[in-house]
């Protein structure tokens, strides 16, 4: 299974190929990740608007033939590291491109569901959880636990989809567990931020709200901190497993 630093570098190389592929003639220049899940995949798809490639080159790369272009000292080594890297977790890679239109890089990984005997959510050991996520966005979940697993090995992590279900189990964990409370549930925007407020009425001191903030409508209270779902690594340290 790919570790979290395989996934990163696979992104990474993939972003670097269409940052490299930008149009400088172009006014506009345009890159875009798209994330989507469904029963059976998790597809990811880098498109850009830069200088596309000629159908030659397409139909090497899309045939494993190690080959670069546009770049002066390229090898077409970056593009082999993707593709070992997905089919070697069982994924696929397909890219389309167009001279002067652009490029679409789509990544596909069959979706794995951990069965309940091996999860590391389950409510049995709560007097020695790390960390608690309430989310009822349960594929947001799935995707951080996804690149979290390698880094947080050995910790004991809750999830709840509802907020019903953390108070009924709250009495399970300790006054200083770490708890991530999404910023809302079923559209309401401010659910997130009154649950916090609450847990810390109660004796909860390591309470936070899990939003990007830039989607905050409102200016938060000042003692309530926001954890960034963008930031992966805010939840490593928050686990103390990142120096």
């Amino acid at each position: 299974m790919a570790s979290q630093s395989d996934l990163q570098c696979l992104l990474s190389n993939a972003i670097n190929n269409a940052i490299e592929a930008i149009d400088e003639n172009k006014e506009h220049s345009v890159i875009t990740l798209k994330l989507d899940v469904d029963t059976d995949n998790i597809k990811i798809v880098i498109s850009d608007n830069g200088r596309g490639m000629p159908l030659e080159v397409l139909n090497k790369l899309n045939n494993s033939v190690p080959i670069t272009y546009g770049k002066v000292n390229g090898q077409g080594i970056g593009f082999c590291q993707i593709r070992d890297t997905i089919t070697s977790n069982g994924g696929s890679l397909l890219i389309g491109s167009k001279l002067g239109v652009g490029t679409n890089i789509n990544i596909s990984f069959p979706k794995i569901v951990a069965s309940k005997s091996n999860t590391k959510t389950q409510l049995t050991n709560s007097d020695g959880v790390d960390l608690v996520i309430v989310d009822e966005d349960k594929v947001a979940i799935d995707i951080v636990g996804m690149l979290l697993n390698d880094a947080l090995q050995g910790k004991l992590i809750d999830v709840h989809t509802v907020v019903e279900e953390l108070l009924d189990n709250l009495a399970k964990y300790k006054s200083d567990t770490k708890i991530l409370i999404n910023y809302q549930f079923s559209g309401n925007l401010n659910k997130g931020v009154a649950v916090v407020q609450q847990l810390q009425a109660m004796g909860y001191t390591n309470c936070y709200l899990w939003a990007f903030p830039d989607l905050l409508e409102t200016e938060l209270p000042s003692n309530i901190q926001v954890i960034n779902k963008d930031d992966t690594h805010a939840i490593i340290k928050l686990c103390g497993s990142y120096v």
